[in-house]
Parts: C-alpha cells; sequence; structure tokens
C-alpha cells in the first residue's frame, strides 16, 4: 500500500506541473487521451467482480489526478478502455495494449486478464493463492492513461 502511496503521491504532483495531464511514455512521447472523460466497458462474459475491482481503482486514478481524469462506463463496443480475459502465457498475469492515433492521442486501450488465471479482491494475502485483481488493476488501469514501468 506504501508503493501505491508513493506511486500516486508522485502522480498527483506531475498533474499539478502541466496544464490538462500529459504522460511521457517512455520518456520519448508525451501521450494521453484526448478527454478527461474516459469511458470503460467490461466483457460480459467476466465475473461482477471484475466491474467492482476497475471502478474502486479508476477512482483511486480519478482521487490521485484530482479529478482531471474521470471514468464512466457504458455499454458502446467503442468505449475507450475495454477489459477483457483472453489465454496468454503462465507468466502473465495481464497485459494492456493500446492504438494510438496520428495526434499521439490514445485512440483505444484494451486491459486483457490471463483467463487461466484465479484472480480475487481478497487482501489476506497469506490465505489465498490467488493473484489479487485490485493490486493488477490499479497498474494495468495507470498503463492505460499513458504510465510505463
Amino acid at each position: 500500500m506504501k508503493l501505491l502511496q508513493e506511486i500516486l503521491l508522485g502522480i498527483s504532483l506531475t498533474l499539478s506541473s502541466v496544464s490538462g495531464y500529459e504522460f511521457f511514455y517512455n520518456n520519448k512521447i508525451p501521450i494521453r487521451w484526448k478527454e478527461n472523460e474516459i469511458t470503460f466497458k467490461i466483457d460480459r462474459k467476466l465475473s461482477p467482480m471484475y466491474r467492482d475491482s476497475f471502478i474502486q481503482s479508476s477512482q483511486k486514478w480519478v482521487k490521485a489526478t484530482h479529478n482531471k481524469l474521470n471514468f464512466s462506463e457504458t455499454l458502446d463496443d467503442f468505449a475507450d478502455i475495454t477489459i477483457s480475459n483472453k489465454v496468454m502465457e503462465a507468466n502473465i498475469n495481464a497485459t494492456t495494449d493500446y492504438w494510438i492515433n496520428k495526434d499521439n492521442n490514445f485512440s483505444r486501450c484494451l486491459i486483457s486478464f490471463n483467463a487461466n488465471k484465479s484472480f480475487s479482491q481478497n487482501t489476506d494475502y497469506d490465505k489465498s493463492n490467488e493473484l489479487n485483481l485490485d493490486d493488477i488493476m490499479i497498474h494495468e488501469i495507470g498503463h492505460a492513461i499513458g504510465l510505463a514501468h
């Protein structure tokens, strides 16, 4: 949790120094969403737990950015961010793929969770063999808004 607080504080400080919001992906190209209102869609095949986790995690980003970003759910097939799952290599928990338009703005983003892994919102790490969905969701949303590792 301390690491997350430090990350969110760093984002908050970065955002206070720019107009609007802008992140430098790989410290080379400024990439951002054209609008501050970002829509998201959860694949209907996923458990409601994924929707709950995205909402909770995205609100932490809203707070960290001092409301410079906002997320709203849509049923539209052309949501800015889509959350789904797919079969991946065993060492991968989740991936974020994105498309950038000619103006260096994000045009679409896909957060995919490994369909072969077991995720939970259980925060008791000592008693669970499942991966913590909320921690991974916060991380992947960070990529979806333009942050690298």
